[in-house]
């Protein structure tokens, strides 16, 4: 997948068709599966024609907003439907899944604009601070990108943002990355570059609310980064935290040894030791 993405970086109709053949490949949907829907009680929001889907899996009034991964090209996956769940069940709070614009139709600019306005209608209603803010690789770049702007706006911001192997730089340029490549059994890294450049738009690859690698980072709410020791996304996420650090954020690490990219979604004893600690992050 990532090679094809690669190999038509450079052809908007390639590239579409790369991302048609692989949307068709996968199962994802922006609607929760229905198993799951008849559980739990359920909303759908419209946010400007993109999908807010609110699950009340637990009983506490406390929301945790989730951006999927995807390389910015690939929607909700069952994977992460089932995850938010052990989520909610384990945090005993509610839980929203985004169904964010994706690339190549549309670009960062509308996807962070997309991702504001429905964090705002979950601030509504549970008020900032009962809102945890979390993102799974691209989800979780562009969840960071989004405390930034928030941050620049001098909006209200989650009481705590939670990463998961984050995706910062759509650029690749940690010296790390490509070393990686022959551990991580699901990234690419030029198939991630190629995405990136289609995702980034008028705002340009460098762009903080594109690769909050390049932002200024102070003034930031509480961040919890986990990320596996052999995921290609590993580097830029290690040194993340320690940027965080050192602009005066309150940051903490999760390195989880040997663990590729994406490993909380899948039945592992790592994947649930990973999740108690979310939930442990989540309550406190």
């Amino acid at each position: 997948m990532f090679a094809s993405f690669n190999a038509n970086v450079d052809s908007a109709e390639g590239f579409q068709a790369a991302v048609d053949q692989a949307r068709a490949a996968g199962d994802y949907s922006s609607e929760p599966p229905e198993k799951l829907a008849q559980k739990y009680p359920t909303e759908m929001i419209d946010v400007d024609g993109f999908g807010l889907t609110l699950l009340e899996v637990g009983a506490n009034k406390k929301v945790v907003y989730f951006l999927h991964g995807g390389a910015y090209v690939l929607g909700i996956g069952k994977v992460h439907w089932d995850f938010m769940e052990k989520v909610g069940k384990s945090a005993d709070c509610h839980v929203a899944v985004f169904d964010y614009p994706i690339a190549p139709e549309f670009k960062a600019e509308t996807a962070v604009d997309r991702s504001q306005k429905a964090f705002e209608v979950l601030v509504e209603r549970y008020g900032a601070e009962n809102v945890v803010l979390m993102g799974g690789s691209a989800g979780a770049g562009l969840a960071m990108g989004l405390s930034l702007k928030l941050r620049d706006e001098d909006k209200p911001q989650p009481s705590k943002v939670i990463l998961l192997y984050p995706w910062l730089d759509v650029t690749m340029s940690h010296s790390e990355a490509r070393g990686l490549e022959d551990k991580d059994l699901l990234l690419e890294v030029d198939g991630l570059i190629a995405c990136g450049q289609h995702y980034a738009g008028d705002l340009g690859v460098e762009h903080p609310y594109v690769s909050p690698w390049f932002g200024s980072l102070e003034n930031l709410p509480p961040t919890k980064i986990f990320t596996g020791s052999w995921d290609v996304l590993h580097p830029e996420g290690r040194d993340f935290a320690k940027k965080l650090k050192g602009a005066g954020n309150q940051a903490e690490l999760f390195v989880y040894d040997q663990m590729q990219h994406a490993w909380l979604l899948f039945d592992m004893p790592e994947s649930k030791k990973g999740l108690t600690q979310i939930t442990n992050l989540i309550g406190v």
